[in-house]
């Protein structure tokens, strides 16, 4: 079974001990006890402890490391541990090994109420003291010094040295500060994305993408603008009169649609082809061709309900040919009503259109795992359908416009970027420099091309970053180890781009880099310059 465990301070005393033990809810507890804490400096306070660990029915274990106070708990019978969770060995005590204690010594004050003669014979704490007794030279050790004092000597000579030599390779250290000039470099490379491709080909300049689509259908209402007028036009029967345009036996034809314009300025049309008689003359009398003819108003409105009245007509340009009505004209009437233009379809289209566009980006930009982007404009949009529910010219007031539109885009990781242009970098400055900031290697990327159906895209990246010397540092520290300071300095002020070292050494008198690589610590700083 498991011992629950009372952690106690260096400072605790038995009544705050006890009151952890009436607390408690399990049987088997662990005592665990610091090194040097009061409750081990009493053999009392633990005989107590036991005393009240078998009043309360608990079985006890002392965990401590502290060696009196694991003397003093194995002499009055209470096991000792090391470490939590140990196994205590079986604690048996013969009778000489026991403490002389009488029930009076163990009996339990409440703090603060010590009778006064235990104030005056007792100190308030008792601790074990052990004798520490003086060692006495023996005659023979002092002889043997005396008959072999060179020998010693030289031991301890030797002692001495093997101390200063231990001193000379593990003592010492060495912070090394480099400070290094970094070059600006600017980056411009042509790159494409291919959602064929699986890892980045720096010599082809590819990495790969991802493609994303998504397909969004918008309806909206859209208010219709077109204005016209519309209603029937007016009806009537005129008496066409030919009075000295043609003469008998001819006549004279008017086609449908010739115009007749009334007395006050309105405008009716023959509906169908007429022949006018020509007129006859006889003793020196004119009797005039007549013919009736059915008229319709030019255009549509109430205006032309016109009474019975007089017409001429514009196409023969002469009073020899008129016309008249006998009876009021009747049947026209108009109204304005509001129509979808062509314009209205178009507009609505395209306002619909740019809203499920504007739907599917948002999708696509959701869809797009941790670490991936668009390039600007980089997403394709296809119109799938379009219609309206009025057709152009149909009478309304409002119309519904839908639009079904496809998104499709690919995705980049700006990590694959930033390492295609770290790479083309790399290999456009060489082997022996190295890109020492690389914070603004991309600042911008342009897209070229898309092609959806092959599924790539070609882009432009732009940046710039700073280059230095490349230094390997075990090299650095296998090639100065054991070296003097002058040596050292020599050496690395020797690198291109290096523009200043500084050597610190532990202990300062000691002016040797230390053979012990991992005792050389080596700092580099850079310093930018412009290209």
């Amino acid at each position: 079974m498991d011992r629950e465990p009372i952690y106690l301070e260096k400072d605790d005393e038995i009544t705050s001990v006890v009151d952890k033990l009436k607390s408690a809810e399990g049987t088997s507890l662990d005592i665990v006890i610091p090194k040097e804490s009061l409750m081990l400096q009493s053999v009392i306070n633990l005989k107590l402890l036991k005393r009240q660990a078998e009043t309360l029915g608990k079985e006890v274990t002392i965990v401590t490391q502290d060696k009196v106070g694991t003397k003093l708990a194995a002499q009055i019978g209470i096991p000792v541990v090391a470490k939590e969770g140990q196994v205590p060995k079986e604690v048996n005590m013969s009778e000489a090994e026991k403490p002389e204690f009488s029930e009076s010594d163990i009996e339990m004050k409440p703090k603060g109420e010590e009778k006064e003669e235990d104030k005056i014979e007792k100190p308030e704490k008792e601790e074990p003291k052990e004798e520490i007794k003086p060692i006495e030279p023996k005659s023979g050790k002092k002889h043997w010094l005396k008959k072999h004092w060179k020998g010693a000597l030289i031991t301890g000579g030797f002692l001495v040295l093997a101390l200063a030599l231990f001193a000379y390779i593990y003592v010492p250290l060495a912070n090394i500060n480099l400070k290094l000039a970094a070059e600006k470099k600017t980056v411009d490379l042509t790159f494409t994305a291919d959602k064929n491709v699986n890892e980045i080909n720096a010599g082809e300049q590819t990495i790969p993408a991802r493609e994303v689509a998504e397909e969004v259908e918008k309806k909206e209402s859209v208010n219709a603008t077109g204005k016209k007028t519309v209603g029937e036009k007016a009806t009537g029967t005129v008496t066409i009169i030919d009075s000295g345009y043609t003469s008998k036996p001819n006549s004279t034809t008017l086609v449908a649609g010739t115009r007749l314009v009334s007395a006050n300025g309105l405008t009716f049309k023959l509906k169908s082809n007429t022949s006018v008689p020509g007129f006859e003359t006889i003793g020196g009398s004119t009797t005039p061709g007549t013919v009736d003819a059915l008229v319709e108003a030019a255009e549509v409105g109430d205006k032309y309900n016109i009474g019975a009245t007089s017409f001429t007509i514009p196409a023969l340009n002469t009073a020899t040919m008129t016309a008249s009505s006998s009876s009021a004209f009747s049947g026209g009437s108009s109204r304005e009503v509001t129509y979808v233009t062509a314009a209205d379809i178009e507009g609505a289209k395209e306002k619909v259109t740019e809203a499920a566009e504007s739907e599917a980006k948002s999708k696509i930009e959701e869809g797009l795992t941790e670490g991936e982007t668009l390039l600007e404009e980089g997403i394709d949009y296809e119109v799938v359908s379009s219609a309206s529910s009025v057709a152009s010219g149909g009478e309304a007031t409002s119309f519904e416009m839908t639009a079904k539109v496809k998104g499709t885009a690919l995705a980049v990781k700006e990590d694959d970027i930033k390492a295609l242009a770290e790479q083309y970098l790399s290999d456009s400055i060489g082997e022996g420099k190295e890109i020492a900031e690389a914070d603004s290697l991309v600042t911008s990327t342009k897209l070229t091309d898309f092609d959806v159906e092959a599924g790539t895209l070609e882009a432009t990246l732009a940046g710039e970053a700073y280059i230095a010397t490349k230094l390997n540092e075990d090299d650095l520290k296998t090639q100065i180890s054991g070296e003097g300071e002058g040596a050292a300095l020599e050496y690395l002020n020797g690198f291109e781009g290096v523009d200043l070292v500084e050597i610190k050494f532990f202990p300062s008198f000691y002016k040797r880099i230390p053979r012990i690589e991992s005792h050389i610590y080596i700092k580099t700083e850079i310093e930018k310059t412009q290209e």
